[in-house]
């Protein structure tokens, strides 16, 4: 069952986001991840919308995960 959403298949909607791996990420990416994550009172919204704008990142393109933020903070 493929269900369609306006212009584009189910897959395509997943693939747009869950396509933004662990190993895509530089280790300016987890830092900088990492350091935003405090600075805004562990809020992952805006740690993301700050990751956009400082990587320059459009719209439409994929954003790390919460769980994959959670995950560096966790680690570091």
């Amino acid at each position: 069952m493929n269900q369609t959403f306006p212009g584009r298949e189910t897959s395509q909607f997943f693939f747009h986001y869950n396509s933004f791996t662990m190993t895509e990420w530089s280790a300016e990416h987890r830092s900088f991840a990492i350091e935003t994550y405090f600075k805004n009172s562990d809020l992952i919204v805006s740690t993301l919308r700050v990751f956009r704008k400082k990587f320059k990142i459009p719209p439409k393109k994929p954003l790390p995960s919460r769980k994959m933020i959670l995950r560096c903070v966790t680690n570091f």
